[in-house]
């Protein structure tokens, strides 16, 4: 029984561990919590360092993914999304590529990120972060643009829950 009941609340702690780097939509179409604190037990340059492994390990070109940094205080980065969402407008296919910036600011035991901008683009039209949170606000409006901006909401958890996975430990693999 006691078992049972550790392994419940090891259970909600993890689930609640989780939630705090999940990036939503608020009411008013913003992307909350922006930024982003999530604490942890490292310090603040064993965090950055797993912060700089986790980017080497994860981009093919790191120092072109790096767009700034100050040594154990802040690093920020850009990445793109490609063919995120594809839709057919009068015949022609258009895929939409999610551009996006975070940075991620560290201090004693937690890390705050912040997605800096975040936009669509195709290869004639370009969405920009207030127009993907524009689309959010729209959640009645069942039309493909509030289809791409909460897919670009997945991704960028995707990300944001894999630095966090990384840092924490948690996505340890076997030692080969």
């Amino acid at each position: 029984m006691r078992i049972s009941a550790f392994l419940i609340i090891m259970l909600f702690v993890g689930i609640d561990s989780y939630s705090q780097t999940m990036f939503e939509f608020d009411t008013n179409g913003n992307i909350s919590p922006n930024p982003n604190v999530i604490e942890l037990e490292d310090s603040k340059i064993d965090n950055y360092q797993k912060v700089v492994d986790w980017i080497n390990l994860n981009y093919k070109s790191p120092d072109f993914v790096l767009k700034g940094k100050s040594e154990d205080n802040f690093l920020r980065f850009s990445g793109i999304e490609k063919n995120l969402s594809a839709y057919k407008s009068m015949g022609i296919l258009m895929n939409y590529d999610l551009f996006y910036t975070i940075r991620i600011d560290f201090k004693e035991n937690k890390y705050r990120v912040t997605i800096e901008n975040a936009y669509l683009q195709d290869g004639n039209y370009v969405l920009n972060n207030q127009k993907i949170m524009d689309f959010a606000k729209g959640k009645k409006m069942e039309n493909s643009m509030t289809i791409y901006s909460e897919k670009s909401i997945v991704v960028l958890n995707e990300i944001n829950k894999s630095i966090y996975n990384y840092i924490s430990g948690s996505d340890k693999k076997d030692d080969w």
